[in-house]
């Protein structure tokens, strides 16, 4: 009895919300404005990440992150003009930029012991891909994506300084809610590349090693959508 009542609590609800977007998109109507309601389509996401890398041939580059830091900023490609059940919006999000920044620390051997040096981690990219937005009114909405991810990716050591870059496909999933022009998300990025690394020797050598590394991460973002 009680699961009955809390199912037609909630469908009077859903009933009582779907009319009040109506109205309000029906007022924005007739004053001429955008009947998109809270699903604004800019967007601008500043990010903590725990950020690793790993390789499944040896441990020499397995890694996790001490900090990762992320810059992304995009826009939404709205594909419904008018939102479905007053709520649902469907669209593309194309992120024209994704800037994403790691810090590991690597134990060496020298002579004298065991030494920490700064591995450091730098990509750039770009995402495209499918997005649902939720309009629950009252200046709210909630958001979730997933995108593909054509990347820059290049590592950089400061004590020995062997350097490398390459292509990296990334993909991009994640969630997350607005209030009016503030927002938080979550979204999870993951991805894999093949690296040449190049070490100068004493005497102006090379030597040369390859590795090929996946790097994942967890993101967590403060937003500003407009």
């Amino acid at each position: 009895m009680n699961k009955i009542f809390l199912l037609f609590t909630f469908f009077l609800s859903a009933l009582s919300l779907n009319a009040q977007r109506a109205s309000e998109r029906s007022l924005l109507k007739d004053l001429g404005l955008d009947d998109r309601g809270n699903a604004r389509s800019k967007y601008l996401n500043l990010g903590y990440a725990f950020q690793s890398i790993e390789n499944r041939e040896t441990d020499f580059l397995s890694l996790k992150s001490d900090y990762a830091l992320s810059l992304t900023a995009g826009n939404t490609f709205y594909l419904n003009k008018e939102p479905l059940f007053n709520c649902l919006l469907f669209g593309i999000d194309w992120t024209w930029l994704d800037l994403n920044f790691a810090d590991y620390s690597k134990s060496f051997r020298e002579k004298n012991g065991i030494e920490e040096s700064s591995f450091l981690q730098l990509e750039a990219g770009m995402h495209a891909g499918p997005s649902i937005t939720i309009d629950a009114g009252n200046e709210l909405a909630f958001y979730a994506y997933f995108r593909y991810a054509p990347s820059y990716s290049g590592f950089y050591n400061e004590k020995f300084k062997p350097y490398a870059y390459n292509y990296a496909s990334f993909f991009v999933t994640g969630i997350g809610a607005s209030y009016r022009m503030g927002g938080l998300g979550i979204e999870r990025r993951w991805g894999k590349a093949d690296y040449e690394f190049k070490t100068e020797g004493a005497v102006g050598s090379i030597g040369k090693s390859n590795f090929n590394l996946k790097t994942g991460a967890i993101r967590i973002y403060i937003s500003y959508r407009f």
